[in-house]
């Protein structure tokens, strides 16, 4: 429903602001707010299709070692972006 599509946007914006929160917790060097924010809407379209993908096939031991890789990978984008700023 087109009428609804500012609750989603909000519920998303939502998402990305507590995300991006969350990933600069404990962050030696301050990253970028821009790229924090493309981080954070990375990670929360991965969790998405991931919740998605599990709604459909329930591997957990799988949906687990996705959300891993997901995980390594988030880190190592954020050291990456601290490592530049050094």
């Amino acid at each position: 429903d087109p009428q609804l599509a500012h609750v989603t946007r909000e519920q998303y914006e939502h998402y990305g602001t507590v995300i991006a929160e969350q990933l600069t917790i404990g962050q030696p060097t301050r990253v970028p707010e821009q790229q924090v924010r493309l981080l954070a809407r990375y990670l929360s379209v991965m969790i998405d299709g991931l919740t998605l993908d599990w709604l459909v096939r329930r591997d957990d031991a799988e949906a687990l070692a996705v959300l891993e890789s997901v995980i390594d990978h988030v880190d190592h984008l954020l050291r990456d972006a601290a490592d530049s700023l050094a």
